[in-house]
């Protein structure tokens, strides 16, 4: 799960992809929030709304990239009354967008990049002395 995050014009572009797919996620959550009818779709309105603004956010983007897929997939079967992805191309569409940022990883604007980002690494200067002994 290596990444580089990318900063400039490809880190903006990971910027619109982590955005619009947490604004779908977090849409469809309200959506099964507002009709919900079972546990279950209760657990899928928390799971997609929780999910939705950490992957805005860009925390641990790569796993919950990956859930986010399964959401939609998942959502396509058992949609509610209404909801952002009722179709099952558009959940198949924010599908492979999610899986296209899972392999791409967060970007240089995302919290991921703050926490497992870019270091400085010092490598010291070769003495003879040091080896010598």
């Amino acid at each position: 799960m290596f990444s580089t995050f990318p900063d400039g014009w490809s880190g903006a572009g990971l910027l619109l992809l982590r955005a619009v797919l947490g604004c779908a996620l977090t849409i469809s959550g309200v959506a099964y929030l507002r009709a919900w009818r079972s546990v279950g779709s209760l657990g899928i309105a928390i799971v997609s709304i929780l999910i939705g603004v950490l992957l805005i956010f860009g925390y641990r983007t790569r796993i919950f990239a990956v859930i986010a897929s399964v959401i939609f997939i998942a959502s396509s079967f058992f949609p509610p009354n209404y909801a952002f992805a009722d179709s099952r191309a558009t959940a198949v569409f924010c599908c492979v967008i999610a899986i296209a940022l899972a392999c791409l990883g967060p970007g240089a604007f995302a919290v991921d990049a703050k926490l497992f980002g870019r270091r400085e690494i010092v490598i010291p200067k070769f003495s003879r002395k040091a080896n010598s002994d």
